[in-house]
């Protein structure tokens, strides 16, 4: 997961990034992450999985099983789409995965993000919705990893 966490950044834009930008795109990245694990925490026992979501993965993984390729890759790959295919802060009319995963709804989560990632400095050459994407991999890739648990 670490090295999954470590390339979320470039994953997101789909190009080259400066070191200072890897480095703020892995903080951003695990501390999505952590945020999954930290709401997981707070609701165990509530947070009961998406159908929807579940099937997908399961998709994913069959298909990577398929290629050859490791369910780590997979789950990158997924969660990497995920972040990509909402918008930055979603409505909830719009839905998505930011407000179908159990927990906080997806206010709260902007809210989270927005909070944590003003500790960290974005480089001058990566925009901040591309950041704040890359906390929503982390943070995707956190809820994947719950429910391959279960």
């Amino acid at each position: 997961t670490l090295e999954l966490l470590q390339v979320g950044l470039p994953y997101i834009t789909q190009r080259e990034c400066s070191k200072a930008s890897v480095v703020a795109g892995q903080t951003a990245a695990r501390l999505g992450y952590l945020s999954r694990a930290a709401e997981s925490a707070m609701f165990e026992g509530d947070l009961d999985p998406d159908a929807d979501l579940l099937q997908t993965l399961a998709s994913w993984l069959e298909e990577a099983e398929k290629d050859g390729l490791s369910a780590g890759s997979a789950m990158a790959d997924l969660a990497a789409t995920m972040a990509a295919s909402e918008s930055v802060d979603p409505s909830a009319q719009e839905g998505g995965p930011t407000w179908t995963l159990p927990g906080f709804d997806g206010e709260v989560r902007g809210r989270l993000r927005d909070n944590l990632l003003l500790r960290v400095q974005c480089p001058r050459d990566i925009l901040v919705d591309d950041f704040k994407r890359t906390w929503k991999y982390g943070y995707f890739l956190g809820a994947l990893d719950e429910l391959c648990e279960d």
